[in-house]
Formats: structure tokens, sequence, C-alpha cells
């Protein structure tokens, strides 16, 4: 179950990154 979960706040972290980034 947390294996799903893992991709998930990956992929939240560096979208996170990405619009840090951006400003």
């Amino acid at each position: 179950m947390y294996f799903f979960l893992l991709p998930f706040f990956v992929f939240f972290f560096l979208f996170q990154k990405q619009v840090k980034r951006s400003d």
C-alpha cells in the first residue's frame, strides 16, 4: 500500500521544487 504512495510523494516533491524555482 505504501508503495503506491511512494511515487506519489516523489512526484509532489518534484512539482513543488519546480514551482519554487519558478518563483
